[in-house]
């Protein structure tokens, strides 16, 4: 399910919160909410949702450190803003690595963005 997916590399940690970001992080639109399966390869989730949850994974259990690369990609202008406003939000350091195509949107968010160049 969507919400084992978000708890998957830290179960230990309060449902609650994974159920948290699930709602923060846009997901509350799901049919089945927090109950949707998934299948291999986030499988039955648009691209966009499949950002989303990678995000939610990614903020469960507050890392001191977050590293999200090429996200921005996948997401929809929705999705981008939530990204820009968690970065400059975020309370522990955020490495975010962007395609070149989408760095330049980021930065006139004020959003600090290391770019890389497709292989």
């Amino acid at each position: 399910t969507v919400l084992r997916a978000i708890r998957y590399r830290n179960p230990s940690l309060d449902k609650q919160l994974a159920v948290d970001l699930f709602n923060r992080v846009g997901l509350d639109e799901l049919e089945d909410g927090t109950q949707t399966f998934l299948r291999r390869g986030g499988e039955a989730l648009t691209p966009n949702q499949r950002a989303r949850l990678s995000l939610a994974r990614a903020l469960y259990g507050e890392p001191p450190l977050l590293i999200i690369q090429g996200l921005e990609a996948d997401l929809d202008d929705n999705g981008r803003e939530l990204l820009c406003k968690t970065v400059q939000q975020y309370p522990g350091v955020v490495i975010l690595v962007s395609c070149p195509h989408t760095a330049s949107e980021l930065e006139t968010r004020s959003v600090p963005v290391m770019s890389t160049q497709a292989a």
